[in-house]
């Protein structure tokens, strides 16, 4: 019993010392609580939430069970439409016959991903980053996290590409085809950088305070 007694102390202190590091984590990158979608599409698009809820859109008509806090239209065209909904860790979005000028992104507070193009089926976003699936794809998918500066993927033919963010690094893979990767600024015209990837091959990106970079 008395060996017992420092054996517990010592899971007692170490789960203490984890509570308080979620503790700092949470006061540090607080939960949000809603998300802006963003869409562009000129047939039906449908959204499904972590919690189960969903909506279905066509054009600027929406229905369904997931609440909507604001709603706009306008933007970079007359069918740009946007929606605030509360904030869930998962948002799987499909598309019916996604064109050349389709688009749709989804932003927090913990960074946003936006998929461009046509031949998108189905596209889940999270905090960690962005799924997307189709046939025949022509796209362009941009990461935002850093003040002015931005990702852009950019690639044709894939059926399954797959960006996750892990800790301070990024990782991008394309199944099927090659892509580009390219640092942007929205202060600037043209690249900072770019890199060709071939099909398969994984892109890791550094994420700093400063901007992005690819670890060679």
């Amino acid at each position: 019993m008395k060996k017992a007694i420092p054996i517990l102390l010592i899971v007692f202190l170490c789960l203490l010392v984890a509570f308080s590091a979620v503790c700092e984590y949470r006061q540090q990158h607080p939960v949000p609580e809603e998300m802006l979608v963003s869409f562009e599409s000129h047939g039906k698009c449908w959204f499904k939430n972590a919690e189960g809820e969903t909506l279905e859109c066509e054009g600027t008509n929406y229905s369904g069970d997931m609440q909507v806090i604001d709603a706009s239209i306008g933007g970079f065209s007359a069918s740009y439409f946007s929606l605030t909904v509360p904030y869930s860790k998962r948002l799987e979005a499909s598309l019916e016959n996604a064109g050349p000028d389709s688009f749709i992104s989804v932003g927090s507070d913990l960074g946003g991903w936006a998929v461009l193009g046509s031949g998108v089926q189905r596209t889940i976003f999270t905090d960690s980053g962005v799924e997307t699936t189709g046939e025949n794809m022509e796209y362009s998918i941009r990461f935002f996290s850093i003040e002015e500066f931005y990702l852009e993927v950019t690639g044709s033919g894939e059926s399954h590409i797959r960006y996750v963010r892990k800790g301070g690094k990024l990782y991008l893979t394309a199944q099927d085809a090659a892509f580009t990767v390219e640092f942007k600024s929205f202060l600037e015209e043209g690249s900072m950088d770019s890199m060709d990837f071939s099909a398969g091959e994984t892109c890791t990106i550094r994420i700093r305070d400063g901007g992005m970079e690819f670890v060679r």
